[in-house]
């Protein structure tokens, strides 16, 4: 039970870590767009992820550079991007689409770290959710019969010990991206 417990917890930090990388600290990374939904028209608009359909590099701290690996769908991409709403103008160029990343307001770091703290809440959520599934499950052990009161509570210990060092990464994660956004 305390393995399901770690993998569906890694999950969850997992996730958390996904949402953090999504959010802008003021430098070009190539997460802020690699998921940006694509209607390709060429594919009979079919949608895709952006880092399925190109390849995105930062050649330096304030410009992204997105190149389709198939140069028709340029169109789409860029379409995609103006259509995401992420601040950013994308400028067609030839086969590749540049985009400006501007420099953070401190009003903007500010909300920024809002939800960053809203992000961190909702897997602290989801942990203590998971917590009491897994408690639940290891005290209904003691109605099944063969396993000792002392057993039951050792393992609501250690899974105690378990939700506190995944609770501690996600605070550790959490303090890691406010100093990003904060850092000017």
């Amino acid at each position: 039970m305390l393995e399901d417990f770690q993998q569906k917890a890694q999950a969850i930090v997992s996730h958390f870590q996904d949402e953090m990388r999504q959010i802008r600290t003021g430098r070009a990374q190539a997460s802020l767009i690699e998921g940006v939904m694509v209607e390709v028209t060429a594919y009979g608009g079919a949608r895709m992820k952006l880092n399925e359909l190109a390849s995105i590099s930062t050649p330096d701290a304030t410009l992204l550079v997105v190149q389709p690996f198939d140069p028709g769908i340029l169109r789409d991409v860029e379409k995609a991007l103006h259509g995401a709403n992420l601040g950013f103008s994308p400028v067609v160029d030839q086969n590749h689409i540049r985009l400006a990343v501007p420099p953070l307001t401190t009003e903007r770091r500010q909300q920024f770290t809002k939800v960053v703290a809203q992000k961190a809440e909702e897997a602290r959520v989801a942990i203590r959710n998971l917590r009491s599934q897994v408690k639940e499950d290891i005290e209904d052990q003691k109605e099944s019969g063969g396993v000792s009161e002392d057993d039951i509570k050792r393992q609501v210990e250690q899974l105690q010990k378990e939700v506190e060092k995944v609770n501690e990464r996600i605070e550790t994660l959490k303090q890691e991206k406010d100093k990003d956004l904060l850092t000017v």
